[in-house]
């Protein structure tokens, strides 16, 4: 996407995660504080009406963490007189724990991932908490692979992270 292209918009603001390596102000707030739906809604259409923009990047860290963004978004969608794209941060971890999510994100139509995957190490994980176990990853991948294959997704490890080694990185690589 041309970044003339697009809109980026935030969901809520507030993040439930406490990943030690984030800087986010917000984070940490168990109950993150979303958007007005008419709001949203008029964002989203005059962003198309008035400059004919039909991608857009969601701001939120972690768009999956609560349903309700997913959900606030899918009901907006259907208000909408045409088909946005949007990309957002989603975490491998939860979708893990909720597969139903991947319903969700496809209603949300949230057809680019990125996923922070961070580390394949399950003690690297815990120590950052972003405690996702790689078989539970792998396994969130495959279903959003096999179950959204339109979505183009794509993800990220941090290298040297606190208990990172030079085995346990290639180890991670190789899974990849």
């Amino acid at each position: 996407w041309d970044s003339r292209e697009t809109h980026t918009i935030e969901l809520a603001l507030g993040c439930k995660f406490n990943c030690s390596f984030c800087g986010y102000d917000f984070r940490n707030n168990k109950n993150p504080v979303l958007i007005d739906e008419e709001q949203l809604f008029k964002s989203i259409q005059s962003a198309y009406t008035d400059f004919g923009i039909t991608n857009f990047v969601l701001a939120d860290d972690t768009i999956n963490e609560v349903d309700t963004k997913l959900e606030l978004l899918a009901r907006v969608n259907e208000q909408l007189d045409f088909e946005p794209n949007y990309m957002a941060f989603v975490r491998v971890d939860v979708l893990g724990a909720q597969p139903h999510q991947i319903e969700l994100l496809k209603k949300a139509r949230i057809n680019s991932m990125f996923f922070g995957i961070e580390s394949m190490t399950p003690g690297v994980t815990k120590l950052i908490r972003k405690g996702g176990k790689p078989e539970r990853m792998l396994s969130a991948l495959r279903l959003v692979r096999d179950n959204y294959p339109e979505a183009f997704t794509y993800g990220n490890f941090i290298i040297g992270l606190t208990g990172d080694d030079e085995p346990s990185i290639l180890n991670s690589c190789d899974i990849i």
